[in-house]
């Protein structure tokens, strides 16, 4: 029951259980989504910058870097960023405090193995001195970023995701600055990989300010604790490192197989749509401390809100595929100018893999909520053998369209496998589908103005006008959201309380 029925909430009432957690989930939904937009932006801007400016053999070797130390992240974390903040939301408050600790100092002691296995294996393999310095360079800056989104794992838990969206902007605006400065003075390579140490100190020294009484700001080093959560961390971490490779199979497949020009009409088309698919792990990421803490003891709320985030991401995910579907040609000119025109056909293809993706995001977090690692892990590994599978037999002969094919159909099995498995847990909780019709019937009728001879992104204005208010007529739109960006914090007395 909602605070209007029951009377005012004590102060003392855990944000997470609060009846108005979840039109402050939605709202910080769309913060975190318009500041990933600015960030995309400001990178956006900057990129060009760097590349004319150091060239396609000095940008080669930052790039080289930079993904070494990306690779060491993503090995190295385990999956404790996931868990950790599942633990965080339904710890209590000396529960949380111990887990900061013993986080950041985790996180920092496998990222400095990480990295000194990284540096020993490319000295070893002849890679330049200043590759080397990069690295190590760069890699101080993920110890910092690490701490910093440590830290600010006590936002989610109050669901302060502009706070903590302004976390983030802080990083992509000096990383931005850092770049035109660089440029403008005409450095070398080198003090390039000084920018992502900088920002990275800069995000972490506002957060602590911010934060300040709030957090026991020393690391801990509690070997039986470590133990404990790599326990719990590993399973799921090798879930997601198995998506990683599930999700790039396709790109591997199409340059080995057919070649530098489809390789880069397969892989504009990639950038494009692993940019717009970040949103679905935002807007379900801004959703799963709620489900973490319902996930505990309270699965009726738990259904509930997986139901909502369900629908909203099936809107969201069709939407953007729509998108795609109309916009591509104004999309792949933009990018690559009228040599990448094959590349429209594989953008649109691969499109319909946001559908899939935004499902999938949304009942991924909610069996990670269930601690149902086992489960995650099979359906990733069934997603990597079929994308093996798929792109094995349709590259050969489609090249870059094979690749976009399998990549899509891949997505739409991982989605259904998690679907099957919350159907089928421990606890049961089917996820509804009962919006799907209402919306395909939406997006169908908003590609009808593919037929319209139109310019592409006229056409795609045009396509959302129709989605969009064919939704509003078919009262698709789930009333909570309306709620809570219209700043309605009365809601309906049949939600469960904090949904």
């Amino acid at each position: 029951m909602s605070s209007d029925v029951n009377g005012p909430e004590p102060a003392s009432v855990d944000p997470l259980d609060r009846a108005d957690a979840g039109a402050r989930v939605i709202r910080g939904g769309v913060i975190r989504g318009l500041g990933y937009a600015v960030n995309i932006l400001l990178v956006t801007a900057a990129v060009p910058l760097m590349t004319r400016h150091l060239g396609p053999a000095n940008f080669g070797r930052f790039v080289t870097a930079s993904s070494v130390v990306m690779i060491v992240a993503g090995i190295t974390d385990f999956g404790l960023s996931g868990v950790g903040t599942r633990e965080y939301a339904v710890a209590d408050g000396h529960g949380r405090r111990r887990l900061l600790a013993n986080l950041i100092g985790l996180r920092a002691a496998a990222t400095l193995l990480g990295l000194a296995v990284a540096y020993l294996l490319m000295l070893a393999g002849g890679y330049p001195d200043v590759v080397l310095a990069g690295v190590l360079i760069a890699g101080l800056g993920l110890i910092l970023l690490n701490t910093q989104q440590t830290y600010a794992l006590a936002l989610t838990a109050s669901l302060s995701w502009g706070r903590y969206t302004f976390f983030e902007l802080v990083n992509t605006v000096v990383v931005a600055g850092g770049t035109v400065l660089l440029v403008l003075i005409g450095a070398g390579l080198l003090p390039f990989y000084y920018i992502s140490a900088v920002s990275s100190l800069a995000a972490l020294l506002v957060t602590m300010l911010v934060l300040r009484g709030q957090l026991v700001m020393r690391p801990r080093f509690d070997r039986s604790y470590w133990l404990r959560m790599l326990r719990e961390s590993i399973p799921y971490g090798a879930a997601t490192t198995v998506g990683i490779l599930y999700f790039r199979v396709a790109l591997i497949a199409v340059s080995a197989i057919s070649g530098a020009t489809q390789t880069g009409y397969y892989s504009t088309a990639f950038k494009v749509v692993e940019v717009l698919g970040g949103t679905a792990f935002l807007m379900s990421g801004s959703a799963f401390p709620i489900f973490a803490r319902a996930g505990r003891n309270d699965h009726d709320r738990l259904r509930y809100g997986t139901d909502r985030v369900t629908d909203t991401a099936m809107i969201a995910g069709v939407y953007l595929a729509l998108s795609l579907l109309i916009s591509a040609p104004f999309v792949i000119e933009v990018l690559g100018g009228s040599g990448f025109k094959a590349a429209v056909p594989v953008l649109r293809l691969q499109g319909f893999s946001l559908i899939a993706t935004f499902l999938g995001a949304t009942w991924g977090f909610t069996l990670l909520s269930l601690r149902e690692h086992g489960r995650l892990l099979r359906a990733n590994a069934l997603a990597l053998v079929v994308a093996i599978g798929l792109s094995t037999v349709l590259v050969p002969s489609l090249g870059a369209k094979g690749a976009a094919i399998a990549t899509a159909a891949t997505e739409f099995v991982l989605a259904g496998a998690y679907w099957r498995s919350l159907a089928r847990g421990r606890a049961p909780m089917r996820p509804s589908l009962v919006l799907l019709p209402k919306v395909i019937l939406a997006g169908g009728a908003g590609a009808l103005t593919l037929l319209l001879p139109l310019p592409s992104i006229v056409q795609w204005a045009l396509g959302s006008v129709v989605y969009l208010l064919l939704l509003a007529l078919t009262r698709a739109y789930p009333p909570e959201i309306l709620h809570a960006l219209l700043r309605r914090e009365r809601l309906s007395e049949a939600q469960p309380s904090g949904a």
